[in-house]
């Protein structure tokens, strides 16, 4: 793993930067894009692999970083294997096994034989490992994928809660099921607990506090927090952000989110309460795109971003930490250092 982040950080070149009082706005990306490799300039998902490998889920291809190159997957004639070069979402049991959607079809990776099995041709929706298991959401249906790679009926929605869209187990053993009408939650014995509807859901992520931030279409980064169900739309007061079209959410070492919008990457300080964006267009040291689909932060705490319809697409942001302070309001990395 630590040769393969050396490698990394060599081939992309990452551009330090020092965040102060004065410039905070100056965050620095190094950029990865068709010119590298990539298939596609459109990245919807990406996944980090148990021996530190980079898969990026594109519009036009499955690819694979190894830190010196890009493998690029795709279907073929008569392929048993990836359904369609959309990649949607990649996601993997942290025991040789990697699932893919390629369009509404699901596949299986085996990591030692190299190959691909399709599993399902059509109507999956979004899947999510947790502790070896596979949850996968299809339309009203959770399932889950048994051992000999069977999707067995997990749950079903009520009528009313709508299609299934993103799901994750929590720590607390709460499987969250977010859905086009908010998202459901249900216990082990898969009784339900909570509902709280009202928005569009796009994905779920759970914080190191143990909270849980759903991306949602029309109303922004709904917060529930560590046992307690809080009001959708006070969380949405709470956090002033560029777009209410949020994708996705990533948090770093310091506890601050990164939010993924259409409108570029939002960070939200927890200690301040401000949020401040990264994706302006006039800011030359910044992104340099407008919209935000994904984010990966690895295991050295490197995020990686995926962007939508632009030449630069998959970002590495290279983190090492020579000191930190709590400095007003927003800045508090006074020294960042690439990796050699």
């Amino acid at each position: 793993m630590q040769t393969i982040s050396r490698h990394i950080a060599a081939a992309l070149a990452v551009i330090c930067m020092a965040f102060t009082a004065a410039a905070q706005e100056n965050t620095r990306f190094r950029h990865i894009g068709e010119k590298d490799g990539l298939s596609n300039s459109s990245v919807n998902t990406i996944y980090q692999d148990e021996s530190g490998m980079i898969w990026i889920g594109t519009s036009d291809g499955l690819d694979r970083y190894d830190g010196n190159s890009i493998t690029v997957y795709r279907p073929t004639d008569g392929s048993t294997g990836i359904y369609s070069n959309n990649i949607r979402e990649i996601c993997g049991d942290g025991h040789g096994n990697i699932y893919i959607i390629s369009k509404f079809a699901l596949s299986h990776f085996d990591m030692k034989t190299e190959r691909f099995t399709l599993l399902r041709d059509s109507g999956i929706q979004t899947i999510s490992c947790s502790e070896g298991t596979l949850f996968i959401g299809a339309k009203d249906t959770v399932f889950i994928l048994s051992p000999d790679r069977r999707l067995e009926k997990y749950y079903t929605a009520g009528e009313d809660d709508g299609e299934i869209t993103c799901l994750i187990k929590a720590t607390s053993e709460k499987l969250y099921i977010g859905t086009d009408r908010g998202v459901t939650v249900i216990d082990d014995n898969k009784k339900v607990i909570r509902k709280i509807t009202g928005f569009h859901s796009l994905n779920i992520f759970e914080d190191s506090q143990k909270g849980i931030w759903i991306s949602t279409r029309d109303k922004g980064a709904v917060y529930i927090e560590a046992g307690s169900s809080p009001d959708p739309d006070s969380c949405q007061d709470a956090l002033p952000l560029k777009s209410i079209y949020v994708r996705d959410i990533g948090e770093d070492i310091f506890g601050n989110l990164w939010i993924c919008t259409i409108n570029g990457i939002n960070i939200y300080d927890r200690h301040s309460g401000k949020t401040r964006n990264t994706g302006d267009r006039d800011n030359a040291d910044g992104i340099g795109f407008i919209s935000a689909n994904c984010i990966l932060k690895d295991t050295e705490n490197t995020f990686w971003i995926g962007c939508n319809g632009d030449p630069r697409q998959s970002e590495k942001y290279c983190r090492s930490f020579d000191k930190v302070v709590s400095l007003h309001n927003t800045a508090i990395i006074v020294l960042v250092l690439c990796l050699h």
